[in-house]
């Protein structure tokens, strides 16, 4: 009796058919995954951006960026700097210097909040909330809101890199180093004594 099913019509009238064989069919299929961002539209390049950027592979945010933008010689430089198979980048020294600049670059996009301000054509804008956990009280806290342009040549979008985007963030715990001190203006050189 198990495997009977009862079916009520609408009409009153009741039907026992047998049950399906496998009960998982009845259940809904899961939900499809998201696709992964591409470059085809101006959502997932951000995305790659600033995954990009978490990540500290800059030589994935240069191709990412548009080469006539501002800041797009300095990225790609910084991309070269902290390529890893440089083997001068594995020298203790250099490596934990490149470690301190990669950290301050990559520290605004570890947390992160995208919201679309406009699309039109072959542009886009977006807002990036930066995010961070204040150390004292635990609790997350806005730090700014950068803006993100983006152009589309070819049915590939780029990010316009600015120096506003790209703008590193010093760890709360790096010394910093004490201002220059005053000089005391020099003391105007004495004249001879006239000779009588």
């Amino acid at each position: 009796m198990k495997n009977l099913l009862t079916v009520m019509l609408v009409s009153g009238l009741t039907l026992v058919v047998p049950a399906m064989a496998n009960q998982d069919a009845a259940k809904p299929a899961p939900a499809a995954k998201p696709a992964a961002p591409t470059q085809a539209t101006s959502e997932g390049t951000v995305k790659l951006f600033v995954e990009a950027m978490k990540s500290g592979d800059f030589k994935r945010a240069v191709e990412l960026s548009d080469q006539g933008s501002e800041e797009f010689e300095n990225l790609q430089k910084m991309a070269e700097a902290f390529d890893p198979a440089d083997p001068n980048n594995q020298v203790p020294d250099k490596k934990h210097m490149l470690d301190v600049v990669r950290d301050a670059f990559t520290r605004p996009w570890k947390d992160v909040e995208v919201k679309l301000v406009a699309e039109q054509g072959t542009r886009a804008q977006y807002t990036l909330s930066i995010f961070y956990i204040d150390e004292k009280t635990k609790e997350r806290k806005k730090s700014e809101d950068r803006t993100m342009d983006l152009n589309q040549f070819e049915g590939r979008w780029s990010v316009l890199v600015s120096s506003q985007l790209m703008k590193p963030v010093m760890p709360a715990n790096m010394p910093v180093a004490p201002p220059p001190a005053p000089t005391a203006p020099s003391a105007p050189a004495e004249k001879p004594a006239e000779k009588k």
